[in-house]
């Protein structure tokens, strides 16, 4: 049948409105019912704080607590001591999704009426900062006023770090008015901060204390007019009556375990891997031991062979052949015999030749004529002791010993096999599922905002005696991880048997000539960096990173180890992705900074 055009024309308009119809249907159809399409701001605001906790801090060298040269990997499998890898390489701008989330937090209060200066705005600028910080600090110049706008603008310009850094102290003074503003009308409709209880006056503390860190990071352009740092560090901490800080460890914003939903990173059920494979960075015990720290017992287990009795006695020999009596050696548990019958230990003496053993305590090495008899421990690289040695108590400081994340894998692997380095505290950190046996993570804490008012006393930029926030910020550091005035720290060795306990003094401790507070001059400044540094152990993200950059303060440790031609890197590459997303602009920020070359040494703004 041939179809004339009227009824053509009918046919296609009938055919129009089925397929538009249809459509509208198919459109109804394909929305989940289930799923929402609006979240209530307080549950964004907790996601955004989850967000806070690096939960990378953890993971072996590739987290902040190895670059910070607090661990050291002696196992390649999870990972090398090198800095010219992950996370320093091969990044992204992970937080760019988080300051998406901010955003939206706001505009979902707004969907619920709450209108005009509300706590989620308030917070928001306030994790602006934060999360814009943490990436400046890493990278330098960042998307910044362009970037966040979607399908709008899939290329934004970086913002140079200084316009960065001006936005974010914007952006941290305006938190602060609008909290007040909030606690003075007692606004109550904070929801879903799973930290502080949806306390806003615990909330402007954190801002502002993190206001005074963001200073201190800048002190290398402490005469910049724009920024105006000095003036702005004497405002915050000369009224804390308009910029209330933190006045306790009560006050820390800090990440707590639980064995439920948020399992301690270091358990039982990883012991047995890690706690071998993972030891204590000789950056970190060779400050605490050399200070008569008690922060060396809380850390760290002795190494096993400072508690090994050594070489007790030579009974022949002189040029050409000596007899060894040794007592069984004590390596990893009280009362422990290693049964040595018919194992070569050479390395009793570096200059021995070979060995014939006849018991467990006795055994023969030949040496070449005219040489000495140099004693040395099995297995050992470096690690020569003298006739004579016996086995240390694990409450003898020089126990302690921390292993160089510049050492080559194989020495690091063969030495800590030996048991030279001292581990992780197992009774502490292992014990738990839930970590009630060890401390929260902070991410912004008391016994840092102490250490940095001191520090800007002591460069002049505010009134005050830095001594007071010096001993302030060492007390703090101390109860935080527990240590008390007369209290006791129990020490053990890596399979959580118990040695003993070791009694502690706060005041003692602070009595020491090596710790008195030198003054508002250059000693001085180092012993506020040091023990800052020290007070950083197992927190603040990469914090003891960025201050030992800015600083150089304490010094790290490097070697063939260290990757990057055996330096310590300045900065992150920026993401690859970047380099093919946003190719323009990216080549334009390397150009204006690090002279068109991404390397791991450039030197970023606020460190010029």
């Amino acid at each position: 049948m041939i179809m004339n055009m009227k009824s053509y024309r009918n046919f296609m308009a009938l055919t129009l409105l089925v397929l538009l119809g249809s459509c509208q249907d198919y459109n109804q159809l394909v929305q989940n019912p289930n799923l929402p399409t609006k979240a209530a701001p307080s549950l964004i605001l907790t996601g955004v704080i989850n967000s806070m906790n690096d939960a990378n801090a953890w993971n072996g060298f590739q987290g902040s607590m190895g670059s910070n040269q607090y661990w050291v990997s002696t196992y390649t499998y999870y990972g090398s001591n090198n800095y010219d890898q992950a996370p320093f390489m091969n990044n992204t701008f992970t937080y760019y999704a988080t300051l998406e989330n901010i955003d939206r937090m706001e505009v979902e209060a707004k969907n619920l009426g709450i209108e005009g200066v509300n706590p989620y705005g308030a917070l928001a600028k306030f994790f602006r900062a934060y999360y814009f910080n943490l990436m400046s600090q890493k990278f330098g110049d960042l998307p910044m006023t362009q970037a966040l706008q979607g399908g709008a603008n899939k290329s934004p310009a970086y913002d140079t770090q200084k316009d960065v850094y001006l936005q974010i102290l914007k952006w941290l003074d305006d938190s602060n008015t609008e909290l007040s503003q909030l606690i003075a009308k007692n606004d109550q409709t904070l929801s879903g901060s799973i930290f502080l209880g949806n306390s806003l006056p615990a909330w402007q503390k954190v801002v502002n204390s993190f206001a005074l860190r963001v200073l201190i990071s800048l002190s290398k352009k402490s005469a910049d007019a724009d920024l105006n740092i000095k003036q702005k560090f004497a405002a915050i901490v000369n009224d804390p009556g308009k910029y209330p800080v933190m006045t306790g460890n009560a006050d820390n914003l800090q990440y707590t375990y639980n064995s439920q939903f948020n399992i301690y990173p270091k358990n039982p059920g990883n012991i047995g891997q890690v706690i071998a494979r993972e030891v204590v960075s000789a950056t970190f015990l060779n400050l605490t031991t050399s200070l008569n720290d008690p922060r060396t017992f809380i850390s760290s287990t002795p190494a096993p062979l400072q508690l090994s009795n050594k070489i007790m006695k030579i009974t022949s020999g002189g040029t050409t052949t000596a007899t060894v009596t040794t007592k069984p050696a004590h390596f990893f548990k009280s009362g422990q015999t290693p049964d040595i019958t018919g194992v070569s230990v050479g390395g009793y003496n570096i200059n021995g030749a070979s060995i014939q053993v006849t018991s467990d305590t006795t055994f023969t090495y030949v040496v070449p004529a005219g040489l000495a008899d140099v004693p040395r421990l099995p297995k050992v690289k470096g690690a020569d002791v003298a006739v004579g040695g016996t086995r240390k108590a694990f409450t003898n400081i020089t126990a302690y010993v921390g292993a160089n994340p510049g050492d080559d894998m194989s020495t690091l692997g063969t030495n800590s096999q030996a048991g030279s380095y001292s581990y992780v505290s197992a009774l502490r950190y292992y014990s738990t599922f839930d970590g009630s046996k060890a401390e929260p993570a902070i991410i912004i804490g008391y016994p840092e905002l102490c250490f940095n008012i001191a520090e800007g006393i002591n460069r002049g930029w505010a009134s005050g005696a830095a001594d007071t926030w010096y001993n302030k910020g060492i007390t703090a550091s101390m109860n935080f991880l527990g240590i008390t005035e007369g209290g006791t720290i129990a020490v053990g060795d890596f399979q959580m048997n118990t040695y003993g306990n070791v009694t502690t003094s706060i005041s003692a401790y602070l009595a020491q000539p090596s710790v008195q507070y030198q003054g508002n001059n250059a000693a001085g400044l180092n012993q506020i960096l040091t023990q800052k540094y020290i007070a950083f152990w197992q927190n603040s993200n990469w914090e003891a990173f960025f201050n030992q950059r800015r600083t150089g303060v304490p010094t790290f440790l490097t070697g063939l180890g260290t990757g990057n031609g055996s330096k310590i890197p300045t900065r992150w590459q920026y993401p690859i992705a970047e380099q093919a997303a946003n190719p323009s602009n990216y080549q334009s920020a390397i150009q204006r900074q690090y002279s068109s070359v991404d390397d791991l040494n450039g030197i970023m703004w606020i460190l010029q």
